[in-house]
């Protein structure tokens, strides 16, 4: 099926989406705007299907909010002057909201939106469709602009009332072919596409698979030929993966592990559903692709990790072994525990579990790493399949050619993802051998040496040299962060919203050494509006003087100016250690507190602890 239209073949099928009672008249103008604007910007002398195809979805997509109850830019105008009558001190309530309702049904009418929606006959006769709308829905600062409401026909459904008319529709204008119906009515009998909207969200990304077809081909053709002149298939094995490919197929990167050199995939459905057996199999199964692998002392272990800010606790995998009189130790998430809940033993992917072994490969001074493959990229769907391969750095490289991904969409399951991943099924690996054990035994003796644990006990340093063994070191912090009051990380967007600045507090008085000793924190927040904005009412005691600043939480975000206060308390008091950044993140900071020697020590041997700004 051609999927290029002259403007004139254009022109038509848009008409034919009006004659056939999808686009209302609005619609059709608005949609043969946009085709004359898109061949004026991009020179073109022809228009795609798939152009129309996102139009369609994205007029359904607004029209569904707009037919829910979403307020219009004229009804949002009310809105506003309304809330000017009501004082932003906190106050507001249901009762308030209620009543920002009754207004604007007063000035507009129950919503003529609900209306067109509630007035149109559910023609699914095996699917239930909800006829309950509500009212008005207020999601301040959302509101929908003019031109993009009303462009969907009122005797066409965008809650999913239409659907088989709608599919049968794309179909009538040759808007969509054959083969792209088939495949779409199948999703739909599955119960996989629920509205209008995603009935033209699957139709746009199967006619754009079909359209870049060829060229996204020949792009997985050049990677495999890259990949076996890389040695990471052979030249046999590549042949016969280039033979597996069926009529129409393009491959997920992940179909490509099972045909490369050092490479196995794994299904726990094949294992016993014992973590500690089935873990222990698949670590001897992994000896066939990483060399001198010879472990014993195989243990796993599952412990509980308790949430800081009262949210679900986790469930971590502990994995241990021996190679060669070396122990090696990893803990990985396994899974989130709800209040009360048991440790969790049904056997399931734990993501990191092979960075142990990349433990093991540092200390032999190889240049390989093993990478985890992701069967999918769909982080909700139960998944029993990944995969495993040794790389090089070089090796890894070859993999980053921009090639569309086959899957799971970001907008429902359509079959097909088509956007750039870059090769982001393989796991993120570091391939220098700088934090190996050996390496990192001697920074730990030289932050014990410079005082860095000075203000630890003797549990906590343990603590602390347990976590290091645990946890995957890929620089100097991650070694800080394994010991207790070595850092005091600051998310600006604030998940303890009870004391924000009081428990930061606490926290840069704990890595102080005591030097940083605050007495009586206080912290009070309440609402400004809507619970957006909260002020603090927040003090602090430090060497008989109390500090009392004025400061914000806003949409969830703190301000950095109790650090400034904290700054300003130990410049008064003469201490002359200070706190460093030694993380710098988007939206969190991590600071150190150094003496001046300390700090000039660790800026000469271990320079990239302390992020530079250009």
């Amino acid at each position: 099926m051609a999927q290029n239209l002259t403007f004139e073949e254009a022109k038509e099928m848009t008409h034919q989406l009006y004659e056939i009672e999808l686009l209302s008249e609005k619609g059709e103008k608005y949609l043969l705007q946009e085709i004359e604007k898109n061949l004026l910007e991009n020179k073109n002398d022809s228009v795609e299907k798939s152009f129309i195809l996102e139009f369609l979805y994205t007029a359904f997509d607004m029209e569904s909010w707009y037919r829910g109850g979403t307020l219009t830019q004229r009804e949002y105008k009310k809105y506003q002057e309304i809330m000017t009558e009501i004082p932003q001190d906190g106050s507001f309530s249901e009762d308030d909201e209620k009543m920002i309702i009754e207004r604007l049904e007063n000035e507009f009418g129950i919503s003529e939106a609900r209306k067109i929606e509630e007035a149109i006959k559910n023609e699914e006769e095996e699917i239930k469709v909800n006829d309950s709308l509500g009212g008005y829905v207020i999601y301040p600062p959302l509101y929908l602009k003019e031109e993009v409401i009303k462009n969907i026909h009122k005797n066409r459904s965008t809650f999913g009332k239409t659907r088989t008319r709608t599919l049968n529709d794309l179909l009538k204008i040759s808007l969509i072919d054959s083969l792209v119906f088939e495949e779409i009515y199948k999703q739909f009998k599955k119960g996989e596409l629920s509205t209008e909207g995603y009935i033209c969200s699957a139709a746009l990304n199967k006619v754009e698979y079909y359209q870049n077809f060829e060229n996204e081909k020949n792009k997985q053709i050049e990677l495999i030929n890259k990949l076996e002149k890389g040695n990471v298939i052979s030249q046999s094995n590549k042949e016969k993966l280039i033979n597996s490919y069926q009529k129409w197929e393009l491959k997920k990167l992940y179909e490509f592990i099972p045909f490369c050199t050092n490479a196995k995939t794994f299904n726990l459905k094949e294992y016993p559903n014992d973590v500690e057996k089935a873990y222990k199999a698949i670590f001897e199964e992994i000896k066939e692709i990483v060399p001198a692998f010879d472990f014993q002392n195989f243990k796993i272990d599952l412990v509980i990790e308790k949430s800081n800010y009262g949210g679900a606790d986790s469930q971590n995998l502990i994995i241990s072994f021996d190679v060669d009189s070396v122990h090696y130790t990893h803990s990985v998430f396994y899974n989130y525990l709800s209040k009360n809940e048991k440790l969790d033993y049904t056997l399931k992917i734990a993501h990191n579990f092979h960075k142990v072994i990349n433990k093991f490969l540092s200390d032999q001074n190889s240049k390989k790493r093993l990478y985890f493959a992701e069967k999918t990229n769909n982080p909700n769907r139960d998944e029993n399949e990944f995969g495993l391969i040794l790389l090089t750095e070089k090796q890894r490289y070859l993999w980053k050619n921009k090639i569309k991904r086959v899957g799971f969409s970001d907008v429902e399951l359509t079959g097909y993802d088509y956007y750039d991943m870059e090769s982001s099924f393989l796991s993120t690996e570091i391939h220098n051998n700088r934090f190996n054990t050996k390496n990192i035994e001697k920074i730990i003796a030289e932050y014990e040496k410079i005082g860095l644990f000075s203000h630890l006990s003797k549990e906590e340093f343990k603590e602390g040299l347990i976590k290091v063994k645990q946890n995957e070191i890929k620089n100097y912090t991650d070694i800080l962060l394994s010991f207790p009051k070595q850092i005091a990380f600051v998310g600006w967007e604030k998940d303890n919203l009870e004391d924000p600045y009081g428990g930061l507090t606490e926290e840069f008085g704990e890595i102080s050494r005591g030097k940083f000793t605050p007495q009586n924190i206080k912290e009070y927040l309440w609402d400004r509006f809507e619970g957006r904005i909260q002020t603090s009412y927040y003090t602090f005691d430090f060497n008989d003087k109390t500090y009392h600043p004025d400061l914000i939480v806003e949409n969830d975000w703190a301000t950095p100016y109790f650090l400034e206060l904290i700054k300003l308390a130990l410049k008064e008091n003469k201490i002359n250690e200070k706190f460093y950044v030694c993380i710098d993140d988007t939206d969190s900071t991590g600071y150190i507190f150094l003496s001046n020697s300390q700090y000039k020590f660790l800026n000469k041997n271990q320079p990239e602890l302390f992020p530079k700004h250009p």
